[in-house]
């Protein structure tokens, strides 16, 4: 019987991502899903009922894909839902124990780490701030006290960076600022600890050899991806100019560990399983080491799959792999799809296995030298083209540099990190050896490092400020992979699926530009309040302060034409009525007010304001001590007042339309 489908695990793994994406943004609960499933057997009974005079075969044929695509989508949706971590621990204050599992990246004021929080036999993954003024905390330290937990504060202006959501979709939803006020009870000792404990003794036997703290820093990102310690002119080098990948251990890194164990293997034994066991082996110790970054997990899966190719004889794995191993991350940890190291990772390979056969044609084969600089160029042209609408939709940020950038910092990264790799075992039984490599990886990563910088520092190097809606990065993206389609198969559906996507996209933006788009938003920032008013390509702002909301960023999104400004005190009309109470003084006011805003932790008579001020919503500002902010909501809930806490919920959009 002939096959309903060559490769089923391409429709299983599209429907499946399709089922998380599901359950993520609408937020289905279990008993869901199995009315969806009802729903879905039913429509393929009314199927069947409908077309009695098929034959059993084209019956199956026709709706084979169809039930593979449900099944998909449910199981999806239900693996999602089972297994994301939700909040259980409500904020406030809490007596309990603290586990420090990871150190992130310092900012100029604190320590920032994640930590398991325990408390009444309930358990949730916390950010901790820790002042930098203090020692730091090791990795599996074990601490009890009564700990406050906060709500991560979401974006209280449009286009902010929404911390909060990013944190979300790694299951952290609440923080702690951590004082001295707490008891060491010393270091609970699980897998992580001794994963961190390895990683830190092999660094610190490599700074033995690297006293400077730059090549210290560039070496615990080169081999493991940590960069908590790299100096912030460096870093924003390799962020701006394209080439962060390095620094990321991301595939590269993968690559480079396989080719340098699969070549002294073969100096040793040719034996395919031997090489299977020690690479794999090997491989998956490196993840584990490196953190279980999205990309290093997709680049040992696929690097596993390609030996287990290579031991059944089937070479040509490449995008059945890449395909494979992304079902298989997510059907463990589905929260990985909304990883943007993940995201950016798979959608590089995709672009590099489905794009890059364009480009070799036209690379030169003549001469080494020019081959591997022709591949750098080609796998770099394509791996930014492929993620470009993606890394534009997140970082609103363009590198123009990619090219000479990547010339520059593969090559060197590269075998900086091939003789690191081999001088690992010297550090312990060759020292001298691993002195001369000392000099070698110390002269490459200077390099690097000064030619980056030199070229961060030229102007237009970095477009910024570039925005895209959601819709845009779909059709975008979509298009371009349709294009390249048509240009590999020369089939003119691709072209055509093109226009339709395209045309699509513009009518619905045409739409939304001969519709009237009115609305009103309050921002907050530390202390300030701003509200704003757009209708389609003019707006108005009013702020108390130095404003809230980035004007340039915020025009350039919705395509503003004219932006005017004011300040205003407590009073502001426009739309709807608003008052700012914020401070002790109540100001008699007789119409009804819209909004009542509440900031700077008034201590007030709650009946009093109610007798003095009459309004419909309350909006409360993000910086609100805690305690002022529960008895505010205890007291609202009592009276069914209806109230915006800006701190869980972000800033508030009042649509007009």
């Amino acid at each position: 019987m002939r096959k309903v489908m060559k490769y089923p695990i391409y429709p299983i793994t599209f429907a499946y991502v399709n089922g998380i994406f599901f359950a993520n943004y609408f937020a289905w609960n279990i008993s869901w899903h199995f009315f969806a499933l009802a729903i879905s057997l039913f429509a393929i009974l009314i199927w069947l009922g409908l077309y009695k005079s098929y034959t059993l075969y084209s019956i199956q044929s026709s709706i084979s894909p169809f039930i593979i695509f449900i099944l998909g989508f449910l199981f999806g949706m239900i693996n999602y839902s089972q297994n994301v971590t939700k909040q259980v621990i409500k904020p406030g204050v809490h007596n309990g124990y603290l586990i420090i599992k990871e150190q992130l990246k310092s900012n100029e004021y604190s320590q920032r780490y994640f930590a398991d929080f325990y408390t009444n036999d309930t358990k949730e993954r916390v950010l901790i701030y820790f002042a930098n003024d203090t020692v730091s905390l090791p990795i599996g330290a074990h601490l009890y006290g009564n700990f406050e937990t906060q709500s991560i504060r979401k974006a209280t202006a449009p286009l902010q960076f929404d911390y909060a959501t990013y944190l979300a979709n790694r299951n952290v939803y609440q923080q702690i600022y951590l004082s001295n006020q707490y008891v060491f009870l010393g270091i609970h000792k699980d897998f992580n600890y001794y994963l961190t404990k390895i990683r830190t003794s092999l660094l610190n036997q490599y700074y033995l050899f690297y006293d400077k703290s730059e090549d210290q820093s560039m070496i615990a990102g080169l081999i493991f991806g940590q960069r908590q310690a790299l100096p912030q002119e460096i870093e924003e080098a390799y962020r701006n100019t394209g080439v962060m990948h390095v620094l990321a251990v991301s595939g590269l890194h993968v690559v480079l560990l396989y080719k340098v164990l699969h070549t002294v293997l073969k100096f040793i034994t040719r034996n395919r399983w031997v090489h299977f066991v020690i690479v794999g082996l090997f491989l998956i110790a490196f993840a584990m080491l490196s953190g279980l970054s999205g990309s290093v997990v997709r680049a040992v899966l696929m690097s596993l799959i390609f030996l287990i190719g290579g031991l059944v004889k089937r070479d040509n794995l490449t995008i059945h792999s890449m395909v494979l191993s992304m079902l298989l991350i997510l059907w463990f940890a589905p929260s990985y799809l909304f990883d943007i190291g993940f995201q950016l990772s798979y959608l590089a390979v995709f672009s590099i296995i489905y794009i890059y056969p364009l480009m070799s044609a036209y690379i030169n084969k003549q001469g080494f030298i020019l081959k591997q600089i022709g591949e750098i160029i080609g796998v770099s042209v394509v791996a930014q083209l492929g993620v470009a609408f993606l890394s534009i939709y997140y970082f609103h940020q363009f590198p123009l540099s990619f090219v000479i950038s990547n010339l520059i910092a593969v090559p060197l990264t590269s075998l900086a990190l091939v003789l690191l790799l081999i001088q690992m075992p010297l550090l312990y039984v060759l020292p001298w050896l691993s002195s001369l490599i000392t000099v070698i990886v110390s002269f490459l990563i200077n390099v690097c490092n000064q030619l980056l910088v030199k070229l961060n520092r030229w102007e237009h190097i970095l477009i910024n400020d570039i925005y895209i809606t959601s819709q845009e990065l779909f059709v975008y993206t979509i298009s371009l992979f349709l294009l390249v389609a048509f240009i590999r198969f020369r089939k003119a559906l691709y072209l055509h699926l093109m226009f339709v996507v395209l045309i699509g996209l513009q009518l619905f933006q045409l739409y939304n530009l001969l519709g009237t788009d009115e609305s009103l938003y309050v921002n907050a920032n530390r202390n300030e309040i701003e509200i704003l008013y757009r209708k389609d390509s003019y707006a108005q702002i009013y702020k108390q302060g130095e404003g809230v909301v980035n004007i340039n960023k915020f025009a350039h999104f919705y395509q503003l034409t004219d932006v005017k400004t004011y300040s205003f005190k407590n009073v502001l009309y426009h739309q709807q009525l608003f008052y700012v109470l914020d401070s002790l003084e109540i100001i008699d006011f007789p119409e009804e007010i819209d909004y009542l805003i509440i900031k700077d932790n008034p201590i007030v008579n709650k009946d009093r304001v109610l007798s003095k001020l009459q309004f419909k919503n309350v909006i409360l500002h993000p910086n609100m001590y805690a305690t002022h902010r529960e008895r505010w909501i205890r007291y609202l809930e009592q009276k069914n007042i209806p109230y915006h806490d800006m701190r869980n919920k972000g800033y508030v959009k009042i649509a007009i339309r």
